[in-house]
């Protein structure tokens, strides 16, 4: 009947998300494709290596040539490849920036 239908045509969906410290010195390709292979969205935790990216000097190019920040860069380039950035700031520039 009508009730049989019904738990037949229900669906449960499971969203799984893994927090993994990504960064430009920390990449962890071979966990991310296990992740993506498997449709686990990585949240990348630590996406700017704690301060230490903004230092890099071809991160530095890459903000002169394209006029953008380093953090909007990295959280382009981590959106772009499927990756979930958790950033976080508590200045208010930052937060705008970002």
């Amino acid at each position: 009947s009508t009730e049989i239908i019904l738990h037949f045509t229900i669906a449960v969906y499971f969203i799984s998300i893994h927090p993994i410290e990504i960064n430009p010195g920390h990449l962890q390709k071979e966990l991310v494709s296990f992740c993506q292979q498997h449709d686990i969205l990585v949240e990348v935790w630590a996406p700017f290596a704690v301060g230490k990216v903004f230092d890099l000097p071809e991160l530095q190019s890459l903000s002169e040539k394209y006029g953008r920040s380093i953090s909007q860069i990295l959280i382009s380039w981590y959106l772009q490849n499927n990756l979930l950035p958790l950033v976080k700031s508590v200045t208010e520039s930052r937060i705008y920036e970002n």
